[in-house]
């Protein structure tokens, strides 16, 4: 009996998987047992795939996957952590819970200081005010560092 066009072609696909499985497993100097618990990047297969000649769809790849018990690279997402919560100071108390929404610009300002991370993986400091009626904001100032300067600043170009 002879095979459809559509078997075939996944045969080339599998194999054209399992090739590249093996390419990966063998730079990695891994075991058998071992490369079974390899996590691999499916888009490098894809890619590796095309180059090939062979077009490997996702669903084809993450199938073929899941049946030998190999898991695709999860990205851990890095926080980089600028707060310490464990320093024993105390909190300035929020005095506009209490207070009704401002109707009329100008009459209240809030500020926040976050950070900005950069292409070259230092951190930029932003402090910015915003005005609670119009939430505009009003001024803001960027700095590589966080001395009392940074907020002085921005409170200054509000004016």
């Amino acid at each position: 009996m002879k095979d459809s066009p559509l078997s075939a072609k996944r045969r080339r696909y599998d194999a054209a998987f399992q090739s590249e499985a093996r390419r990966l497993a063998g730079e990695n100097r891994l075991t058998q047992a071992t490369a079974r618990a390899l996590t691999i990047d499916p888009k490098r297969i894809i890619m590796s795939g095309k180059k090939k000649g062979c077009c490997v769809g996702r669903q084809r790849l993450r199938t073929a996957m899941r049946r030998r018990g190999l898991h695709a690279l999860q990205s851990k997402t890095f926080t980089q952590r600028t707060t310490n919560s464990t320093h024993g100071l105390c909190c300035a108390p929020n005095r506009l819970l209490d207070q009704p929404k401002p109707t009329q610009a100008n009459r209240v300002w809030v500020s926040d200081i976050t950070y900005l991370p950069l292409a070259s993986g230092d951190l930029a400091y932003l402090c910015a005010f915003q005005d609670m009626a119009s939430k505009q904001v009003v001024g803001w100032h960027v700095m590589a560092t966080m001395p009392e300067d940074l907020i002085t600043t921005a409170l200054q170009r509000t004016f």
